[in-house]
């Protein structure tokens, strides 16, 4: 489809060497603009090291040539809880150990009261407020006290971004992130960053909206406009997850109204 718009694909490791050059293999590319989609990659924490073999990431679980029948799921974020999910629809033993006080601790607490709720239903053992202390061979002792053996460890506690290779200029950070304005520009005029690079909102819908309105911003100079506000969360699995907009919890100091409408009143829901 891109080669179709003549679009020109190049699969080489390639560096930014100059405000208005990369460098891919041998060759060298002169742009006006510059966007960096980089990505990211699945994060690391000390102790819980992935080695591809007992203690996996998101990536790893990709490649697993059969399942496991006792799992260890470190994080109750999306992907936590959609492999939780999927595992213990395949009928394995799933545990999982968050180390905040409810699950799924980005979503309103009602939606991480109903997941309770469900994990307790599909016997889906989980820790709150509880971390791995260690592992020794096969044990994981937890901050709780307890002791358990599993057969495989997925570290999913969340993403890093992957920075792209710059030489001969300076691109200021966010934290780990590449740092932009409004309209997804670094402190470098010509060049741009968008996606799971800058950290705003790490999902795929939101990383499209935000190339898009670059384009829009670069060729029509209309300002770009990205509300978090207005970007949903999804997580897949049954039944299926979503929310958009603050939370309960942050409005606390604002005045609003709370309405509650139940699955088994929609027509399509049950349809599903």
């Amino acid at each position: 489809l891109v080669q179709s718009y003549g679009v020109e694909i190049v699969c080489e490791e390639a560096k930014l060497i100059e405000q208005d050059k990369i460098e891919a293999s041998e060759n060298i590319y002169q742009c006006k603009n510059i966007i960096l989609a980089t990505g990211s990659k699945p994060a690391n924490i000390k102790g819980l090291e992935t080695d591809g073999q007992f203690i996996l990431n998101s990536n790893d679980i990709l490649n697993l040539k059969e399942i496991p029948e006792n799992i260890l799921i470190v994080g109750s974020g999306a992907i936590g809880v959609e492999w939780a999910r999927i595992f213990n629809a395949l009928d394995k033993n799933v545990t999982v150990v968050e180390l905040a006080e409810r699950l799924l601790p980005l979503a309103d607490i009602e939606v991480s009261k109903r997941l309770d709720r469900l994990f307790k239903k599909n016997k889906i053992k989980f820790f709150t407020g509880t971390k791995v202390e260690s592992i020794k061979d096969k044990t994981v002792l937890l901050s709780n006290g307890q002791e358990l053996v599993f057969d495989m460890v997925l570290c999913a506690i969340g993403r890093e971004p992957v920075l792209p290779k710059i030489e001969g200029v300076s691109i200021d950070l966010n934290g780990k992130f590449v740092k932009v304005d409004d309209n997804f520009r670094t402190n470098i005029s010509n060049i741009f960053a968008v996606g799971d690079l800058v950290g705003k909102m790490l999902l795929a819908h939101s990383a499209v909206h935000q190339a898009v309105s670059v384009i829009d911003y670069i060729t029509e100079q209309k300002q770009c406009h990205f509300d978090t506000n207005s970007v949903p969360s999804v997580i897949y699995g049954n039944p299926e997850i979503a929310w958009v907009g603050k939370t309960e919890e942050m409005l606390a100091d604002i005045e609003y109204r709370v309405s509650n409408f139940p699955v088994a009143a929609l027509g399509k829901a049950m349809a599903d």
